[in-house]
C-alpha cells in the first residue's frame, strides 16, 4: 500500500502532536510531585498561644526555608502553564500557540526549576533539630523532581526548536500586490494638475527654467565655453 505525501504529513503531524502531548502531561505530574514532596518535607506543627489555658486557641506552623518557598512558587507556575496549554491548546483548540513565546516560557521555567533544585539541595540538610520533623526522603524526592521538571521543561524547549518554526508575519497576511500591471497605458487616464509656484507640497513642484548649455530656442548657449582645457 502507498501512501501519499499528504497521508505522510498528517502521520507526522499527529506524532508530533503525541509527543507534545506526552511532553506537557509529564510536566503537569512532575511538578504536581514537587509540591507534594515540599509540602510533607516538614509536617505541622502545632502551638499553643497560652500553654498556661488548656483552652488556648492552638495553631500549626510548617518549617520552611527561602528556596523551598521559591521551589513550591516555580512549580505551581509550571503545573499551571502545563495544565492550561493542555487543556486551551491541545484539548480544546481554543488557543492558538505562540512558538516563540512558548519556548520563552520553557526556557524560563527550566532554568527556574534547576536553579531551585540546587538552592535547595545545597542550603537544606537531614540533620536538623528532631523538633522539627524533618522528613528527609521526602526532602530528597523535592529535589529530585525538580530536577526531573528542568530536564522535562528543557525537552519540550529542544523538541519545540527541531520541529517548529517561528512564523514570519507575512505567511499570514493576505499580501495584494499593489501598483499596475499588465498591459494598461503607463500615464493616468486624467491628466494630473501642475502645482503653482506658491505650492508648499514639494513633491507636486515641477521642474522650471532652463537646464543644461543650449538654450530652448536653438540658439547659441547662454554661457562663455570653457576653452582652457582644465588649466587655470
Amino acid at each position: 500500500m502507498f501512501t501519499t505525501r499528504a497521508s505522510q504529513r498528517v502521520n507526522k503531524l499527529a506524532k508530533n502532536s503525541m509527543i507534545v502531548t506526552a511532553l506537557r502531561i509529564s510536566q503537569i505530574i512532575v511538578t504536581l510531585l514537587v509540591l507534594i514532596f515540599v509540602l510533607i518535607t516538614f509536617p505541622d506543627i502545632p502551638t499553643i498561644d497560652d500553654k498556661n489555658d488548656p483552652t488556648g486557641t492552638v495553631r500549626s506552623y510548617r518549617f520552611a526555608q527561602l528556596p523551598q518557598f521559591f521551589a513550591v512558587m516555580a512549580a505551581i507556575l509550571g503545573f499551571v502553564y502545563s495544565l492550561l496549554y493542555c487543556i486551551l491548546v491541545l484539548a480544546l483548540d481554543y488557543w492558538t500557540n505562540d512558538v516563540l513565546l512558548e519556548r520563552i516560557a520553557d526556557c524560563i521555567l527550566a532554568i527556574a526549576l534547576a536553579v531551585c533544585g540546587f538552592c535547595v539541595g545545597t542550603s537544606s540538610t537531614c540533620k536538623v533539630d528532631e523538633k522539627l520533623r524533618l522528613n528527609c526522603t521526602n526532602l530528597r524526592g523535592s529535589i529530585g523532581c525538580l530536577y526531573v521538571a528542568a530536564v522535562v521543561y528543557l525537552a519540550t524547549f529542544a523538541y519545540s526548536m527541531m520541529t517548529q518554526e517561528v512564523p514570519h508575519p507575512d505567511d499570514q497576511e493576505n499580501l495584494v500586490p499593489r501598483g499596475n500591471y499588465g498591459p494598461g497605458p503607463a500615464s493616468p487616464a486624467h491628466p494630473r494638475a501642475v502645482a503653482s509656484r506658491s505650492a508648499d507640497n514639494t513633491l507636486d513642484l515641477m521642474p522650471r527654467g532652463k537646464f543644461g548649455s543650449i538654450a530652448a530656442d536653438g540658439g547659441k548657449p547662454s554661457f562663455a565655453r570653457d576653452e582652457s582645457g582644465g588649466l587655470v
